[in-house]
């Protein structure tokens, strides 16, 4: 009897090493997409022009995955600085933000994003452009967790207003609720 346990259990071990060896096998030789774990959501506003007027509204893009909110903050504002692509100014998306504009740095402290762009970020468009720019940048930048105002700087200086002009004041920092108000 003890023999014929003995023979059952190798048996069972074998049986064991042999689907783990399979199993390692097929993994080796065979990745499976998993997108789920390689690939996260992220919102870029961009303009919408409508029947209703101009809107800011989110797009959706499916991005590699990045863990650290600094880094998803930078992908998301290099995207939103690339512009709609084909698809989304096809379904009538527009960008506020000028061509060459450029994202030097960006950091979180606490609940306050600084982003850091180059000047030509500033340049052209009248006071209704500025204030869409602004929330194009401020409402993709606040859509991750704990981030809910951004301080703007133009080479590393805070600045008080946003354009040459001085059309726009940014000397504090803004969040959502400052261009919700304009809305009501």
């Amino acid at each position: 009897m003890g023999a014929v346990r003995a023979n059952a259990a190798r048996k069972i071990f074998a049986s064991l090493v042999l689907v783990l060896l399979l199993a390692a096998l097929f993994f080796l030789f065979y990745r499976p997409p998993l997108n789920f774990l390689s690939q996260q959501p992220l919102e870029l506003y961009f303009s919408l022009v409508s029947e209703e007027g101009e809107t800011v509204s989110p797009v959706t893009r499916p991005v590699p995955r990045r863990w650290k909110t600094e880094e998803r903050l930078e992908q998301a504002i290099r995207l939103l600085l690339a512009g709609p692509d084909e698809t989304e100014k096809s379904a009538g998306y527009e960008t506020e933000l000028p061509t060459g504009a450029e994202l030097i740095s960006c950091w979180v402290e606490g609940d306050l994003a600084f982003l850091n762009f180059s000047p030509r970020v500033e340049d052209g468009g009248g006071t209704a452009s500025m204030r869409n720019r602004l929330r194009q940048i401020v409402f993709t930048a606040t859509q991750f967790p704990g981030i809910n105002r951004v301080r703007f700087l133009i080479d590393g200086e805070t600045i008080k207003y946003f354009s040459s002009e001085g059309l726009t004041e940014v000397e504090n920092p803004l969040g959502r609720s400052d261009f919700e108000k304009e809305e009501e």
